[in-house]
């Protein structure tokens, strides 16, 4: 019975969004594919991750939508006509932070002019202050979060080319026999290697033989936005 007729009862109990199918099949879709993961593995991790696999579909749909709307704006003529160049090395006098991991090796990360895409880039230094590549035995995760577990981080070069010794020769291959190479410019460096890394993420760094090191990526100010909610 209702002792205040003029209020409707309403159930305490929290209702869960609910994603549509066609949201949940495409999340499980790009899980079973980025992670090589079983339908049932992504399943399982979603639920134990978010409470509920229409909770995962809906957050990580929003997350990928934000990321686009965050493109758009950064390149309103699309990425492939942008002049924004990734992948360099720090300029003379800009600003660079440090991290000694030993005496011999260092991470040190920079604005890398990549501030329209809200990234910072990440490189290792040998003692003199030198880039190096990314030296054996070490490889760096990102720390999980309520939306995905963690996932290990490639720098460009590991992405368009791969690791280790096959990377070399094919680069290698390209730098000699690349027809358009300007007189001095055909020798490939293999110490050249850059992370280009998101702001705000937690990065763990794994080296064998040693204890994880975690390094948190700053996050620069940025203005409000559309995507941000206004109080009433």
């Amino acid at each position: 019975m209702n002792p205040h007729p003029d209020f409707p009862i309403v159930s305490s109990t929290r209702v869960s969004p609910k994603a549509s199918t066609a949201q949940i099949e495409s999340y499980i879709t790009m899980c079973m594919r980025l992670f090589n993961k079983t339908r049932d593995d992504v399943i399982k991790g979603a639920v134990e991750m978010c409470g509920s696999l229409d909770v995962a579909a809906l957050a990580v749909g929003a997350e990928i939508e934000r990321g686009k709307a965050d493109l758009m704006q950064a390149f309103p003529e699309g990425v492939e006509n942008s002049n924004m160049v990734i992948g360099c090395k720090p300029r003379p006098g800009e600003d660079v932070k440090f991290v000694h991991l030993n005496e011999n090796l260092s991470v040190r990360v920079w604005d890398g002019n990549l501030a329209q895409i809200r990234c910072f880039a990440l490189d290792f230094v040998d003692g003199q202050g030198r880039y190096i590549s990314t030296p054996n035995g070490i490889k760096i995760y990102t720390m999980p979060s309520p939306f995905r577990g963690p996932e290990r981080v490639l720098s460009l070069e590991q992405c368009i080319e791969g690791e280790g010794r096959e990377r070399q020769a094919a680069v290698e291959r390209l730098a000699n026999y690349w027809p358009y190479a300007l007189p001095g410019h055909n020798m490939y460096d293999k110490n050249w290697e850059t992370y280009v890394i998101p702001e705000g993420l937690e990065l763990r760094i794994v080296q064998a033989g040693h204890a994880d090191r975690f390094l948190p990526i700053p996050m620069r100010p940025h203005p409000l936005t559309d995507h941000v909610l206004q109080l009433q």
